[in-house]
Parts: structure tokens; sequence; C-alpha cells
């Protein structure tokens, strides 16, 4: 065997390992016998990588979600960016419904996959609308069809093009538990659920990278997250997030920063000096303090 072959053969099979601990289904009988006839000669090019990584049968949805994905790829040099479009956050493991599927299994699987909606799918791919619990809970038959029992849809829904933000502010607005993205086609390819969209902003940088929180509050006219930002890198400090909010009632603006770093007692000071309020701070110095006093207690207690 040459290299070059062997070289081919030892990546192909990296990929297949990769993928199987990963968990994902790949087509391993297609795959295997494709790599064991480019092995022995048979045939001249290695198989398609992609053919190990396929799953079992065809999944339209999934080949939809992929092909959105590519196409709204970032054109700059900072190719492996990852954009925050919902194409990304599709999720295949809860199916949608049938007009045809009756109000018991509707219940099911909405109790087995612990969602309160589930969206339903004509026979053509275009979302028909979402049923919730409650709309199922009030079948007078719910071994009926869901055609039968006429229920009340809600028509919402993202294209797989469209960011993270608009996910979220349409699942705030609409209090859905799921949300259906369509393509450009406005066929359906698959659900994004609140668990995922959690789990999404959890493992984003700045909720899991260590550091410290500050909360400011100030009058809008003195709102410059420049010059705040200013302040802070002077501590040798980097902002990673920041966050508006302004409480029903009041006139100052609550602006809550998460920074690199734990220790944020220099970056408080600083920001008192120049007048800003510290309303409250989250960091590795509260934790010490709190041991500090309680030493100091003990030491107290021991000299009693």
């Amino acid at each position: 065997m040459g290299a070059a072959r062997a070289r081919a053969l030892w990546s192909l099979r990296r990929a297949a390992t990769l993928r199987v601990r990963c968990g994902a289904p790949w087509c391993a009988c297609s795959y295997l016998h494709a790599l064991r006839a480019f092995r022995y000669g048979s045939l001249r090019s290695p198989p398609s990588a992609s053919l190990a990584l396929a799953p079992f049968g065809r999944d339209t949805r999934s080949e939809a979600a992929t092909r959105g994905l590519a196409a709204h790829k970032i054109n700059s040099p900072h190719q492996n960016y990852i954009i925050m479009f919902a194409a990304t956050l599709i999720s295949y493991a809860v199916p949608p419904l049938k007009m045809s599927d009756s109000g018991d299994k509707a219940l099911s699987w909405m109790s087995d996959f612990h969602v309160r909606h589930l969206p339903i799918v004509g026979n053509d791919g275009s979302l028909v609308g979402i049923i919730s619990e409650d709309e199922v809970l009030n079948f007078l038959e719910p071994d009926l069809s869901l055609a039968e029992n006429e229920p009340e849809l809600i028509l919402k829904f993202v294209y797989d093009y469209q960011h993270l933000y608009d996910v979220m502010k349409l699942i705030v607005d609409s209090n859905l538990s799921v949300i259906p993205v369509l393509n450009k086609e406005k066929k359906y390819i698959g659900i994004i659920t609140l668990e995922i969209l959690i789990k999404h902003l959890a493992d984003s940088g700045a909720v899991t990278h260590p550091g410290g929180i500050l909360v400011l509050e100030m009058s809008p006219r003195d709102y410059s997250l420049a010059e705040i930002a200013r302040l802070i890198e002077g501590e040798k400090a980097m902002i990673l997030s920041s966050f508006i909010t302004s409480p029903y009632g009041k006139d100052a603006l609550e602006l809550t920063l998460k920074l690199n770093k734990e220790d944020l007692k220099h970056v408080i000071a600083t920001l008192e000096r120049f007048g800003y309020t510290v309303k409250a701070s989250f960091h590795e110095s509260d934790a010490l303090d709190l041991l500090q006093d309680r030493y100091d207690l003990l030491m107290k207690i021991i000299n009693m």
C-alpha cells in the first residue's frame, strides 16, 4: 500500500472513530465496504468522509439544516468563528407531530421530551402550527386525531439564518418552550428548545469564563461603555460581557459587567474614584473576606 493510500486510510478511520466517540450515528456498512474496497485497490479514490458521518437512512431535515448553515458562514479570514444562527441550535431529538396523530400521542411525546409545545408539520414539509399542552388537555376526545379535534394552533417560527437574539425574543414574547425553524422556502427543518437555548448561553465564553461580576448604577446620560471600559482596562482587566437593565419606576440604569478578573477590589476602587456607583459585586475577594472574618472570630474565641 502506498504512503498516500495509507495516510488517507488512517484519516478516514480517524474520522469514523471520532464520530463514534461523539455518540452520533454513522453509516457503518456502506463506509466500511467502501473503505475495504479502497484498501485492496478495487476503488481508486478513497470514500468520502461524509459517508462515514451520514446518519442511518435519509434525514432531509438534517441535510437542510447543514445546507442552511453552510450558506450563512462568514465570508472572512476568521472561518472558524461560530455564528449564533438559529441553524446552529436546531435539535432533531424532538420529532414533529402530524395532523393525523392523536391527542394522546401528543401528550405522550410532550411528557417524554419535557416540553409544553410541539410543532405540527404537513405532508409537504410545511409548518401547520404549534400545539400547546393546555390545548390538548382541553380535547373532548383525545384518542381522536388532531385534525378531528380542530385545535387552536400558534403560528410562530424563526428562519434558520436569524440570530440567537431573535430566537430569545420570540420565546420570551410568546411564552413557548420550543420554536420551529424554517428554511428560506418556509419548509420545516427542526426546532429549538428552551433547554438547548439556555445551555448554549451557559456554554458561551462570557458565562463559563472565570471572573467577577459588577453591577453599576447610573443615570442614562452618564452611561458611556467606552469610558467604563477604559477605566477597567487601566486595572489590567477586560469586559467579557455587559447587560443593561432599567428597573421599573426608576430613572437609573443598572449595568451588569462580567470581567475576566476574580479579584475586583482595585477595579471597584477606580470606578468609585471616578464617581460610579457600584451597587453590587461578586468576586473572589468576597469569599476571602468571609474567610478572614471567620478566622478572626476563631482567634477571639481561642484567646478568651
